[in-house]
């Protein structure tokens, strides 16, 4: 029986208490996920997506959503915009990367005038509540102070005490009654405060709303990129090496009736003990000829690369390859990527040692480019014999002799392009 594949649609939105939804979903036809945490972005990268809206998010009660998921959607070639809160947050930090900010909170962010997350940050409901807000966001505080002046209901120097005063509560305890509470206010007589009383109640303004409708109108009219521009290479030690792979692919969403994330895939698979203990040593003599041909330059042409695909396809019996790649957590690029690495595989493996002028196999040979030359159980009569040598070799594995490997992300990445993680996702939902 064909399994069955949730259908996404092209555009994707992460709201909470910025806009009620059944609002949203009048402005901008997308599919609609609660406030973004850390991995969600991943969860949804491989589901066909192709513009991803950035509202609200997570700032405290969950580990926030990282900057380099949002990077990483980007290089898909994903459009990721973000406004009105987490998102204009986020865009001001990744606007000069690819991320598209809109709206008066991202311009504050982008300009300095405002830095810190509580600026946007409140109490709100669950989502069976509708994410109700329960307190209000300084950045919307900030705003009505300002019309406030200008419409001459607050002198500029008042204001400013008071935006101070808002600025050293808790964002949990924000209100506009908070400020009415201000000791500078009390002072005040009654008919003055009633004044400041009546402008909050009826003319203050959501800014955080406004960005959020406009940028969902902005996309739904057909949001333009800017124009091609240098984009300035990211720089973080954090984000590189296989830390960072195991991570992404832990997170990434696998596409059945639901989405299942590679960490559930991984532990379904470590229930077949036999099996991984095989993937280890297979995967781990793939590396140590992936690290030799690095090291030596040798690459394969993109007709070999284009054949082994073909033969793949076929192999794999691919009808429906956007919905393969969905069900088996892979995005285009990552399918190439992988595909390109086992084509090497394949093609040093059809060539052999001999064809490379390799006198041992590619294993040993890459040990002796690297000084290893025996292991801690050699006796002192003599070496082991080549063959014990390579097995130990590839049973102590690349990370041993450091080689930034991490057999998780190349099991995970294994079951993708083999397509066995599209049935371990319906072993699952049979469950």
């Amino acid at each position: 029986m064909r399994p069955v594949i949730k259908s996404f649609k092209i555009v994707a939105v992460f709201l909470g208490p910025s806009l009620p939804r059944r609002k949203a979903r009048c402005l901008l036809q997308a599919d609609y996920y609660p406030p973004a945490k850390r991995g969600d972005i991943y969860r949804i990268l491989a589901s066909g997506v192709r513009q991803i809206v950035l509202i609200d998010g997570i700032f405290h009660s969950a580990p926030t959503i990282w900057q380099r998921e949002i990077l990483d959607a980007i290089e898909e070639g994903i459009q990721v915009v973000g406004a009105a809160s987490m998102g204009a947050l986020r865009a001001a930090e990744l606007h000069e990367y690819g991320m598209i900010g809109h709206g008066t909170v991202f311009e504050w962010y982008r300009d300095g005038i405002i830095e810190g997350d509580d600026e946007v940050a409140l109490l709100h409901g669950t989502a069976e509540f509708g994410f109700r807000p329960l307190t209000e966001p300084l950045v919307n505080m900030r705003y009505t102070l300002q019309q406030a002046v200008k419409d001459r209901c607050l002198e500029a120097a008042t204001a400013q005490e008071l935006l101070a005063y808002a600025r050293r509560l808790h964002y949990s305890r924000r209100s506009y009654q908070s400020l009415l509470e201000c000791p500078i206010l009390k002072a005040w007589p009654k008919e003055t405060t009633g004044k400041i009383r009546s402008y909050f109640s009826s003319r203050s303004i959501d800014i955080k709303k406004l960005d959020a409708i406009e940028s969902l109108l902005l996309c739904a009219r057909g949001f333009k990129k800017p124009g091609k521009r240098k984009v300035r290479p990211l720089v973080c030690s954090m984000i590189q090496g296989s830390w960072w792979g195991h991570e992404r692919l832990r997170l990434t969403g696998f596409v059945g009736s639901g989405i299942r994330t590679g960490g559930e895939i991984l532990r379904k698979i470590y229930t077949d003990g036999k099996f991984v203990k095989t993937m280890r040593a297979v995967l781990s003599q793939r590396q140590f000829i992936l690290e030799w041909a690095a090291q030596n330059g040798i690459s394969v042409s993109s007709k070999f690369v284009a054949g082994f695909t073909r033969r793949w396809e076929h192999q794999h019996q691919i009808r429906n390859r956007s919905e393969w790649l969905r069900a088996n957590g892979l995005t285009s690029h990552a399918c190439r990527k992988l595909l390109r690495q086992h084509a090497l595989l394949a093609w040093i493996t059809k060539k052999g040692p001999a064809y490379f002028g390799c006198k041992k196999g590619f294993v040993l040979e890459w040990a002796r480019q690297n000084g290893v030359t025996s292991s801690p159980n050699d006796s002192c009569a003599g070496q082991i014999a080549k063959s014990d040598f390579e097995m130990w070799i590839v049973k102590q594995g690349p990370l041993y002799f450091g080689v930034d490997w991490n057999f998780e992300t190349a099991l995970l990445q294994e079951l993708q392009i083999s397509g066995k993680a599209a049935a371990i996702v319906s072993q699952l939902e049979a469950e």
